[in-house]
């Protein structure tokens, strides 16, 4: 007598309750790494501006970057200062790019409106100069006429628009950070007051030295940087004129 195979039991359907977790951990992993990526993408936009802003700081008065002693950390701060406004206005101009892409004017006045209120707080608060904030503004109207441009369909089939897009967006990250630091320097080298005062009992051969005793004091000048071991002065109104005086000839000084 034969014998016949029995048949295979059919497989249970999944239920509902692996499906949610499949989808959650699937979820939560398309999630993380969308955050890893922003996370990497803007450390390296901020410290990109950073450096561009403190190289061309530092490079209007020739001062080394290298004898700087400028850390990872003040490069990343000094670039989140520098993109405040263009990051401010970014993600309302997405969302209604998004969401709204027909309300043109709702658009238009909520760039217009962020472009604003910014400007008011940081005149308010002292975030930065007058003219700071004339180039943030600008800075927040392109981007608000880039995006405006894209909802029309700017880019979308065409590989030369999406050039012409990102060479703006790059040259946008780059110019922006650098003429702050230009006008930032600017605005130092056009002081001719300052509170600042150094103490020594030697002579330092700097500008502006009162001798009273064995105590030299020095006035007039600016303190550009301060790092562990040296001040980086400017001669009031002579931008040219910066010293580089160690800490350790340094009895005190007055800010």
């Amino acid at each position: 007598m034969a014998i016949r195979p029995l048949p295979e039991a059919p497989e249970a359907p999944p239920s509902d309750t692996a499906l949610d977790v499949e989808l959650f951990a699937t979820a939560v992993s398309w999630v993380s790494l969308a955050a890893v990526r922003i996370t990497f993408l803007s450390a390296a936009v901020f410290f990109l501006a950073g450096w561009l802003y403190l190289t061309a700081y530092f490079s209007f008065f020739r001062m080394p970057m290298a004898a700087l002693e400028i850390s990872p950390a003040e490069i990343l701060l000094q670039g989140v200062h520098s993109l405040l406004f263009p990051l401010a206005v970014l993600m309302p101009a997405f969302f209604l790019r998004i969401y709204a892409r027909r309300l043109l004017l709702l658009f238009i006045g909520m760039v217009a409106g962020c472009a604003a209120l910014l400007a008011a707080l940081a005149m308010a608060f002292r975030w930065y100069s007058a003219t700071d904030v004339i180039v943030q503004t600008a800075a927040v109207l392109w981007i608000g006429l880039a995006v405006l441009a894209m909802q029309q369909g700017f880019g979308q089939n065409s590989r030369f628009h999406k050039l012409v897009l990102a060479g703006a967006a790059l040259l946008l990250l780059v110019s922006l950070p650098t003429a702050f630091g230009i006008i930032d320097a600017g605005q130092v080298a056009i002081a001719t007051r300052s509170h600042f005062v150094l103490a020594s009992n030697s002579n330092l051969g700097l500008p502006g030295g009162s001798k009273s005793g064995d105590l030299q004091q020095y006035l007039g000048l600016i303190l550009l940087r301060e790092t562990p071991n040296r001040y980086w002065l400017m001669q009031a109104g002579q931008a040219s004129n910066v010293y580089s005086v160690a800490k350790s000839q340094v009895l005190y000084v007055q800010y």
